[in-house]
């Protein structure tokens, strides 16, 4: 911002109806894209034990203790959570870019009578250090584009992420199902013991 504002040139960039938005916008949507990416490489972790599992070629019972289930599916719920919330973030975000691309419609003709032509060279006769009329509208539609990209992101990692709470649920069914069935043999012989 400082440099938009202290640099002669990219000042009268800065002055056009929306570009403060526009910047503002942009760095709010960054701040969501890295909390993605964060959110992404803790769920990844979980992809990671899940791909060595199956290079095991079976899952043994004393490698997924009790705690390691109970604390990978909290985190993973955490996680999920977490998906949710950035993505109504990221409808919102959505929402204000159109409302910012609706309020420059509606400020833009007054700045427009300036410009004598919407060719480059008629931008740079009448405004010599103004390079692109519509930079601002531009830069809000992007936005709007890069934060619906992320939105799909988002939901493409929360549906990954329910299919990593339900492996680990499986996965602790099917660790009971083995205690269960255990337990059960061994009632059978300590009964068959007692009748001998």
């Amino acid at each position: 911002m400082v440099k938009w504002a202290t640099t002669d040139h990219l000042r009268k960039r800065l002055l056009r109806p929306m570009a403060l938005d526009a910047l503002i916008m942009d760095d709010l949507v960054w701040g969501w894209s890295r909390g993605i990416v964060q959110a992404r490489n803790k769920l990844i972790q979980y992809s990671l034990a899940e791909c060595i599992c199956a290079l095991q070629e079976h899952l043994k019972p004393e490698e997924y203790l009790d705690g390691l289930l109970k604390d990978a599916v909290y985190d993973l719920h955490n996680l999920s959570q977490h998906w949710h919330i950035i993505s109504g973030h990221l409808n919102g975000t959505v929402d204000q870019i159109d409302y910012l691309l609706g309020v420059h419609a509606l400020v833009a003709p007054a700045w427009r009578p300036r410009i004598t032509s919407r060719t480059s060279e008629g931008i740079a006769a009448s405004e010599p250090n103004l390079h692109y009329y519509t930079s601002v509208e531009d830069s809000l539609l992007f936005l709007r584009s890069r934060t619906a990209l992320w939105h799909r992101w988002v939901q493409n990692y929360s549906e990954r992420n329910d299919i990593r709470i339900n492996l680990f649920f499986n996965l602790s069914s099917q660790r009971v199902a083995d205690l269960t069935s255990q337990i059960a043999k061994e009632t059978q012989n300590d009964s068959s013991s007692m009748t001998t």
